[in-house]
């Protein structure tokens, strides 16, 4: 049995209502090393899997693989209210937050835009002695490049790489999507390129952030050589590429160019 059909027998079991059914193969879950996911609380109706993650709690088989579980989907439905009650119950009960718990928190935060409270919880998991990981600053980077304050997202990638940890493709366009976003579309393109000799390949979508962030800058020049470049090296434009483009030779009047 693996997480999948223990999280569709458990959701037949809460909809005849036996609870007693879904506790027993929660408990059973846990004992064969069966962790629960955010799908197993998203199968049930959020009344059910309160009141399942209730019982795992006064039963004693709730661990910090189960919090975890329910955090990810509450921080991940932007119910952060009941995230921080559920964090508060954790630690309540002794149960210790790992780094990935930390990560649900910071990304719930996010999302919410309180990066005062995802830089909270940061600074409070390195002061417990817990290292930050890719995902713990590839979140929190794309937090504040949205707020758009870019020093301190770069603050973040530069001691996430004083740490010797490498970023993913993920936090490569998040710094550029970031960048274009906050108008400074040139200096991205100095990025990638530093990016691209550290190993990261652009994508469809790299290009595409820097052609939109061109596009907004009303540089258009800039952003068809920006296409040309990508069909050089044989990344595939889509449809998003092509409509970017489009739009900026309306709005610069070459509408030929765009036909």
């Amino acid at each position: 049995m693996n997480v999948v059909v223990a999280t569709t027998l458990m959701k037949g079991y809460c909809k005849q209502g036996d609870l007693d059914s879904a506790l027993k193969l929660f408990d059973k879950m846990n004992e064969n090393g069966i962790c629960p996911n955010s799908v197993t609380y998203a199968a049930q109706s959020p009344e059910e899997a309160s009141k399942l993650f209730d019982e795992a709690v006064a039963c004693g088989i709730a661990n910090v693989f189960t919090y975890n579980s329910l955090l990810s989907w509450l921080c991940k439905e932007g119910k952060m209210s009941e995230a921080c009650s559920i964090w508060e119950k954790m630690v309540g009960k002794g149960v210790q937050p790992s780094v990935v718990s930390y990560n649900n928190m910071i990304f719930g935060h996010c999302q919410q835009g309180d990066l005062d409270s995802a830089n909270g919880g940061f600074v409070e998991m390195v002061e417990k002695g817990l290292k930050p990981n890719l995902i713990t600053y590839s979140v929190l980077m794309d937090g504040y490049f949205k707020k758009g304050d870019t020093e301190y997202a770069f603050a973040l990638y530069d001691r996430m790489r004083g740490e010797n940890i490498v970023p993913s493709d993920f936090t490569c366009n998040i710094i550029i999507h970031g960048l274009c976003k906050a108008g400074r579309t040139s200096e991205s393109q100095d990025r990638l390129k530093k990016l691209v000799q550290e190993g990261f390949i652009p994508t469809c979508m790299t290009y595409n952030c820097i052609i939109d962030g061109f596009v907004k800058e009303g540089s258009v020049n800039f952003a068809l050589a920006v296409y040309t470049e990508m069909c050089k090296i044989g990344v595939s434009p889509n449809v998003f590429t092509c409509t970017n483009l489009i739009n900026g030779f309306c709005k610069s009047n070459n509408v030929d160019l765009g036909v």
